[in-house]
This record gives structure tokens, sequence and C-alpha cells, in this order.
């Protein structure tokens, strides 16, 4: 496992990382027996996750298929799946070798997820700067990103046509969508600086600068609200790269000089968490850059869904690593777990469930050796499941590592690969109650790099040998 992997790019994932959070590192050292025995007692074996179960599956795009289109040369992966907020339209992202036997080539693809029909929309050399690169606008129009794009941006046409014959096309990439759809946020790069761009969407807009900063090429995140863009800037920092928020049509502001590293808005959009070059968390409040509080040592956070608390992972050095939930604007902070594993646990990734009283943590008794929570020296893998209410922990039993969750829409539900001896199975996981069970009728025959979930929750395709399956899921009650 640890192997295929080493052989994958390492793509950009900015905003991916929320999305693996929760069972990255998911493994377990029990067996499969006692596994379905624990999930016969739990009443869960025959109907999977809270009424969920897999009604069917099929290959929507076929390596076959795609190498008879008389393009490709060889395909080397397949990834970005994103689907339309109505869930009848697809992207995804071919890196290939072309006919030419020239280099990479990247193609973006849309499938309608309906008839499997797809269409190839953009083909071109630049690719990591492809990830992410298609933003839903509306049910089923998309807005495509792209660097080389020869105009500053096209409007989508009138009418009923194919999903890219309306789409919006725009110079530039890292596209973030503001809340409520009023406009998206993105970054134009020149000459190795960059600048911050903003796209009213109606009207017959034009992108407008919103910040000419030189360097920002860190994280971009909107306020839950839709009010202020929070961006990374070297402009006024002591060192490294400072907290500065800017509102469209208004002048930037910073934040705090201290320098920043990763940032998370508070759900109640007046506070930003942010971990610091030297591994502080500092909560900041954004009218006025007061610091609320200052946390050391910090290796990950997430907040909780009211705004009111914040999960951390707390790793001193040469110490046990301590997963911490503490009141932000109280301080207090209460120890949920310490490592477990005889030399310790390598804890990461904390992730509130939806309910606001369980914390999920990713776990490995090894060095986490690219410091992202992706490859470790060792491969014994866990995720431990923090209960608030009791203050305790305990290890998820799955029989296997599980790579590349999913969250549904309302953030209640995963569906995970998991891969054991025998192969690699879709897993299905209440996150309120911690169960989790095979579903059991889409197995994977190698490894399933690319998951996604429809917005509808009726469909999961993944990525399975260069083949992008849909599995199609029955929820009980309708």
């Amino acid at each position: 496992m640890e192997a295929a992997d080493a052989r994958r790019p390492r793509i950009p994932v900015e905003a991916c990382m929320r999305i693996m959070l929760v069972v990255l590192l998911l493994g377990a050292t029990l067996g499969g027996g006692r596994i379905r025995a624990w999930a016969a007692e739990s009443g869960l074996l025959a109907g999977g996750v809270d009424g969920i179960t897999v009604e069917s599956t099929r290959t929507a795009v076929s390596l076959p298929s795609m190498m008879g289109e008389g393009r490709f040369h060889e395909i080397l992966y397949v990834y970005d799946i994103v689907f339309s907020p109505d869930s009848r339209w697809m992207t995804y992202i071919v890196d290939a070798i072309p006919v030419t036997r020239g280099s990479h080539q990247y193609y973006i693809y849309i499938l309608n997820t309906e008839t499997d029909e797809r269409e190839l929309v953009l083909e071109t050399k630049t690719g990591p700067e492809l990830k992410a690169s298609f933003v839903w606008t509306g049910a089923d129009t998309p807005a495509l990103f792209w660097p080389e794009y020869a105009v500053d941006s096209e409007q989508a046409a009138d009418g009923a046509g194919p999903a890219w014959e309306r789409s919006l096309k725009v110079r530039g990439q890292d596209p973030r969508l503001r809340p409520g759809g009023a406009g998206i946020a993105f970054r134009r790069v020149a000459d190795e600086a960059a600048s911050l761009w903003y796209l009213p969407l109606g009207g017959g807009s034009t992108p407008q600068l919103i910040s000419g900063h030189s360097s920002v090429f860190g994280p971009m995140i909107w306020s839950p609200d839709g009010s202020r863009l929070a961006f990374l800037s070297t402009e006024g920092a002591e060192f490294g790269e400072c907290l500065w928020t800017v509102a469209p049509g208004e002048e930037p502001s910073m934040v705090s000089p201290i320098p920043v590293v990763d940032i998370a808005w508070a759900p109640t959009s007046d506070a930003v968490a942010v971990k610091t070059e030297m591994e502080e968390l500092v909560l900041l409040s954004v009218s006025g850059g007061e610091e609320l509080n200052r946390t050391t040592a910090v290796r990950a956070f997430d907040w909780s869904p009211d705004g009111s608390g914040l999960a951390c992972v707390v790793q001193p050095d040469f110490q046990d690593a301590e997963v911490l939930v503490f009141m932000p604007r109280r301080g207090t902070p209460v120890n949920l777990m310490r490592s477990l594993a005889p030399g310790g646990w390598d804890l990461s990734l904390p992730q509130f469930a939806a309910d606001g009283s369980t914390v999920y943590v990713g776990g490995a008794a090894g060095r986490d050796v690219t410091g992202d929570g992706q490859y470790f020296e060792r491969a014994d893998r866990a995720l431990f499941r923090c209960d608030l209410r009791t203050g305790t922990s305990e290890p998820l039993p799955m029989g296997g590592s599980a790579v590349r969750p999913v969250l549904s829409l309302d953030g209640t539900k995963a569906v995970v690969v998991v891969e054991k001896q025998s192969g690699s199975f879709l897993w299905g996981m209440d996150l309120a109650t911690g169960h989790a069970v095979e579903l059991g009728q889409a197995p994977v025959e190698k490894y399933a790099y690319e998951l996604a979930w429809s917005p509808d929750g009726r469909l999961v395709a993944y990525e399975d040998s260069m083949n992008i399956n849909l599995a199609t899921l029955a929820w009980a009650g309708g």
C-alpha cells in the first residue's frame, strides 16, 4: 500500500484536507471475523449504516473506452471527481501521455451521470494548477478556471445546450465560490507573483482586482457568512506570511502581523483560528485583531459546528501527543485522549462530528514522515472516536486500512474504501454513533484513490484502476 501511494503524484489538496480529515489514517488491529461479529451485535450488518445500502454499481467510465478514443498512448491517473449541485453532472481530470508520445497532457471531461455520456472540454499541459478548477455556479452550470485561458473571462452561452457550452471560462486558478453564490474569488499568477481577484456572477460582470499583494500563494477562505475573504500575504508580516481579510469593493486589512501557515474561520464568522510557524494555535478577533487565546505545540485543529470549541492535537517535543478540546473564550482545555500505542501514536487531523459532541482523530504507530498525515513509517493505523460527554476515547473496529473518505453533504455520514488482504471494499460510517459496516456490493479490485459523494446522497463515485465506478445508494424510508 505504501509503495503504491509513493508512485502517485503529489497533487495540491488545500480544500481537500478537510474532507480526508475523518478517516484518512483509518485502520484497525482486529480481524474480519471479529468485525462481522461486532457489526451483527450492533444490528448493522444487513441494513448498512443508518439504513444505507448499495443498490447497484456500474462502471461509468472505463479505461478501455477512454483508450478507444484514439487520443491516448497511456493513461496515468484519473482524479478530481466533482459532482454538480443537482448530481446530474460530474467532472474529472485525466493525466495521460498522448498518442504523439510527447509530455504529459491533462484532459478535463464532463460526464452525464444519468446517461454516462461524456464530453472532453479541455486539453492542456498545465497540470497541478487544474486541481479543483471547476466551480458549479448553478444546478448544472460549471465555471472553469484555467491559467492559460486566452481572455480574462467569457460568459456562459444562453440556451439549453451541453454543459460545456453553458459554462463560464475564466483566466485564473484556485477558485473559491462565495457562500450564497454571489461571486467567485480566485488567484492569478504572473512572473512568480500572485494577485487575488473577484468575479461577481450574473449581469455580464468582469473580474475585479481585490488584492494586488505580491505574494498570496497560501490558503484563502471565505468566512461562513460570505462577508470577507481571509488570505495570507508577506506584506506587513514579522516574517513569513500573515493574515489579511478583504471584502469585495473594499481595501484589504491586516488582522495580525504574526507569521501564519494555516487558517480556519469560526462558524460564527467573527474570529479566525490560525496555526503559526512556531506551531502555536492562536485565536484572533477579525474586527480588531485581538488575540483571544494561544495554545502551543499544536499540530492540527478543527472548530466545533457551533463555534464554541476547538479540538486540537498537541504534541510538545519528546512527549506523547494529546487531543485537547477547549472553549476558546474561556480556556480550560478538556483532555480527551493521550497516545495509547507502545512508543506513542502519531495523532493528527481531529474532526468534529456534526452533533458537536464527538471528535474523530486519526492515528498511526509511527512517525508522520511527510507532516501532512498521509505517509507513515509503519502501517499500524487506527481511527479513534472521542466522546466529549464522557471524556472517553476508543478505537473503531474496522478490519483494514481506509483511504480517501468522503462525507455526506450534511456531515453526518462517511463513505470510505477499506483495504484488506482479501481486497478493497466500500464501507459506510455513521459519524454520530461511530457505527461502521461494509456496504458489501461495491468491491474495489485494486486501490480507490478518488471518492466523491453526490449532493443528493444517491451516488458515490470512485476511481478504481483508472476506471470510474458509480455506486447507487439506497436509503431506508426513501
